[in-house]
């Protein structure tokens, strides 16, 4: 029976996932969210105006252009009214409005999320003193830093912070919870770190939710390469301060065994004693 039942489960959950999908795609009027708020009631009832989100408000439109395609997207991306025919062919406002050698208009962007929204982050590399601070307060260790304090031109192609260099400060996002810890531990006085207002990172691949926030784009396989080149330059100078921090401490090692084999210093001589005056006459 318990077999039968996980069936019907199943089958019962793909049928109303795709139903879900054939409203959204055939009634897109109802799917509103707060990020696309402005894409609702197409205009006409062709796939092609709904997948273009052409829409239209009859109340506030010139009777001649109730059903114009041209005035609803206008209205909806915040563009002025400029002259045209009236149209209902959707294709019009993509020849219009979205084509690359565009020389019309262009879109005026409308900003629907709140001051405090918690988006992708992004970073101030300038102000960064490298002090760990947010990798070290992040709750799910999304966080990694590399760098060093050093100057070299072995590291060309990192990005100076305040009197460091930075070569790696990603962010995983398929760890990152938005919990506002890392900036909330960056220092006062040198605040770097901060919560963006975007929040569209979607990808068919894991690998490409690393957000490198020196360059503001996901974490790719040149810029991998790039951190094992460098950390294995600070590798090296690392070590070439250890073997000469070693010399020095030996150096003085052996001056001091040298100066003890001596044994102490002879004492100096006392002056020689002058001669008696002869008396005078």
């Amino acid at each position: 029976m318990g077999y039968f039942r996980r069936i019907y489960d199943v089958s019962r959950s793909i049928l109303i996932g795709m139903g879900v999908t054939l409203k959204h795609m055939l009634t897109p009027e109802t799917v509103i969210t707060k990020q696309y708020i402005g894409l609702k009631t197409p205009v006409g009832t062709g796939l092609l105006a709904k997948a273009l989100g052409v829409t239209r408000d009859a109340n506030k439109v010139e009777l001649n252009h109730q059903y114009c395609a041209i005035c609803a997207a206008a209205k909806k991306l915040g563009m002025g009214d400029d002259p045209h025919e009236p149209t209902t062919d959707p294709v019009a406002v993509y020849d219009r409005y979205y084509r690359p050698d565009d020389k019309i208009s262009k879109p005026i962007p409308l900003d629907y999320l709140p001051a405090r929204h918690r988006g992708l982050h992004y970073l101030e590399t300038e102000k960064c003193i490298m002090c760990f601070q947010c990798a070290r307060a992040c709750p799910v260790d999304c966080i990694d830093i590399e760098g060093t304090r050093e100057m070299t031109p072995g590291l060309e192609g990192a990005h100076r912070g305040d009197k460091v260099n930075l070569t790696r400060f990603t962010i995983d996002y398929s760890l990152c919870i938005f919990c506002d810890h890392c900036t909330l531990a960056c220092p006062d006085k040198q605040v770097c770190i901060h919560m963006g207002k975007e929040f569209d990172m979607t990808s068919f691949t894991q690998g490409n939710l690393v957000k490198n926030l020196l360059t503001d784009l996901p974490f790719s396989k040149d810029d991998r390469a790039l951190v094992m080149k460098h950390r294995a330059e600070i590798d090296r100078i690392e070590e070439e301060k250890k073997k000469a921090k070693e010399a020095a401490k030996k150096e003085a090692a052996a001056k001091a065994a040298a100066a003890k084999a001596a044994g102490p210093a002879a004492p100096a001589a006392p002056p020689a004693a002058k001669p008696p005056e002869p008396p005078k006459k």
